[in-house]
């Protein structure tokens, strides 16, 4: 058993910015996303599939190809931090792509490790509902 739990710099940056996690936080929970591991999302989709960073450009707005650069290992995937240059990389002052968002809790209760959003996304495999409670600071147990 693991528990996920947010971080105090996520926390400030989430009342420094309500709306902007707010905006993020509807559009992972609003069911018209199609969620993906290890690529921001997949060409010819860019509109309706991604990962939960994928999802944060979405909820600002920044939708369409700007966000999606190739990768050397996949050229028909983009990857994140490759997309973060002249996107949203930043709420708050919070760096998403690379801040640690959570610590994770082991069974005999010290916590192990910590991890980013593309860290719950991709590793961990959280769900949209999942990644929301965790900005909203809700405890998530898997």
């Amino acid at each position: 058993m693991k528990t996920f739990t947010r971080t105090e710099a996520l926390a400030e940056a989430v009342t420094k910015d309500p709306e902007g996690f707010a905006k993020w936080v509807a559009a992972l929970r609003s069911g018209k996303y199609e969620q993906i591991q290890r690529k921001m999302t997949v060409p010819g989709k860019e509109e309706t599939c991604g990962c939960c960073l994928h999802i944060l450009q979405l909820a600002h707005g920044l939708e369409g190809k700007a966000s999606i650069l190739p990768s050397e290992e996949e050229p028909s995937s983009a990857r994140w931090p490759d997309v973060a240059r002249g996107q949203i990389s930043t709420l708050a002052g919070f760096d998403v792509s690379r801040d640690t968002v959570v610590r994770v809790v082991e069974e005999d209760g010290h916590w192990r490790m910590r991890a980013t959003f593309s860290g719950l996304n991709d590793k961990y495999d959280l769900n949209f509902d999942q990644i929301a409670d965790i900005i909203e600071g809700k405890v998530v147990t898997l």
